[in-house]
């Protein structure tokens, strides 16, 4: 083999250096990464259920951002594999064909386009060094952006942090009034501070009010708030404005993407046209996560009561409802609020108001039962045991409902307008 076929078959020393790292991230974390959002929107949002309603839109919010990264960084990754696969397939053939495309060989076009074709084509050379630089550039943006969300995201969690300690030391407040004034606190000086350095900063900055703006600047650069990714940085610096713009097109369609996928993830999608729409309380569905036997996130937490089985054979149907905090409370506190003070929930007080406001019946009927407290056997989630009697029950399907508390105490409307529906079988 001569030496120039030799060099042919190797790859080109402008290679990125990183390329066989960049696939093994890729490949080894692409189809983890797809198994996650779905489960952490599941425990994210029961979550948020089980405390003040302050804490649930926090959580909400940070739901959003860590899934956007995750979301961001699947799409990144399943690009990026095809970007290098598109490399490896420019290299592979060059090594074949190292004498590139043999125009004059080239058959089923006129000699004008030909002739056309050939000067606007770029050597193999130089496009499998593009194919190169472009699957990691992909590469370093899509992780930027995702850093992004994720220091926004830490950011959410702090507030978090703070609404909870708030909620252990009985502080509480209206939800929306709380994270507005908190995120304020924190984002009205960032920009005041950023509109000052922008329009005056070229005469502040070597005074003392330049430095105590840039301590300040500093320290939101410290928790990350305002500072962009040094990957996004890099592009920013070192491309034209045109390719500038066709990057940001194509960051802008992964979040779409993104958009897309985390609505679908969270509200379901299709073009279910004949099936009723989605609804517990219409009695036309039974979902899985009524039954314990059918449930597949064994040990997750659920806002939603179960019962054992679709399908009952003993004399009593078992019925666990989950505690949810963020419901509960506030109708306890509207129906019976002596029921909420510790002696009272210890002579179970509780349980007796929450009997007579769930309003548990089959068929219709109002079961004379006891609540008694209790926990999930699979994820200790705490809540309330009802052993309702079947002896009277004939066989066939029949309807088991409790009444679904509403989240907002204050509206003067009733809290059981509606019901929870779970279909069984005996």
């Amino acid at each position: 083999m001569s030496d120039a076929e030799s060099g042919s078959n190797q790859i080109s020393k402008q290679t990125t250096p990183t390329w066989e790292m960049e696939l093994l991230i890729s490949g080894a974390t692409v189809f983890s990464l797809l198994q996650l959002p779905a489960p952490l929107f599941r425990f994210l949002s029961n979550a948020g259920e089980m405390h003040s309603e302050a804490v649930y839109q926090a959580i909400k919010i940070f739901s959003i951002y860590i899934q956007f990264s995750l979301w961001i960084l699947i799409i990144t990754f399943v690009l990026h594999l095809f970007m290098r696969g598109y490399w490896i397939a420019l290299v592979g053939m060059n090594s074949v064909f190292p004498k590139g495309v043999l125009w004059e060989k080239l058959s089923g076009f006129g000699p004008i386009y030909k002739k056309n074709l050939e000067e606007t084509s770029p050597s193999m050379s130089d496009l499998i060094e593009v194919a190169d630089n472009r699957a990691t550039v992909v590469f370093g943006l899509g992780f930027g952006s995702a850093l992004t969300m994720i220091l926004l995201s830490i950011l959410m969690a702090l507030l978090i942090g703070v609404l909870l300690t708030m909620q252990i030391f009985g502080v509480s407040a209206k939800s929306d009034d709380m994270i507005i004034i908190m995120l304020a606190f924190l984002i009205v000086p960032y920009f005041f501070i950023y509109s000052i350095d922008k329009y005056f900063g070229d005469k502040l900055i070597k005074g003392k009010i330049g430095d105590g703006l840039g301590k300040i600047i500093g320290f939101y650069n410290h928790i990350g708030f305002g500072r962009s990714s040094v990957l996004i940085n890099l592009y920013r610096t070192n491309q034209s404005r045109r390719k500038g713009y066709l990057m940001i097109g194509l960051m802008a369609s992964m979040g779409a993407g993104s958009t897309i996928l985390l609505s679908i993830n969270s509200v379901g999608g299709g073009a279910y046209d004949a099936l009723p729409s989605s609804s517990r309380t219409s009695g036309l569905e039974a979902p899985i996560e009524y039954y314990a036997s059918l449930r597949e996130q064994a040990g997750s937490q659920s806002v939603l009561p179960y019962i054992e089985s679709p399908v009952i054979d003993g004399p009593y149907l078992r019925l666990f409802i989950p505690y949810v905090p963020r419901r509960y409370n506030q109708s306890l506190q509207k129906q019976c609020p002596q029921a909420l003070i510790k002696k009272a929930a210890n002579d179970g007080e509780g349980l007796t108001c929450l009997t007579k406001l769930l309003e548990i019946s089959i068929d219709g009927k109002l079961m004379p039962i006891d609540l008694m407290a209790s926990s999930d056997p699979q994820s200790g989630q705490r809540g309330m045991m009802a052993m309702i009697p079947l002896q009277a029950v004939e066989s066939g399907k029949h309807e088991l409902s409790l009444a679904s508390l509403r989240q907002n105490a204050d509206d003067d409307k009733s809290e059981k307008m509606q019901k929870i529906i779970i279909p069984f079988w005996k």
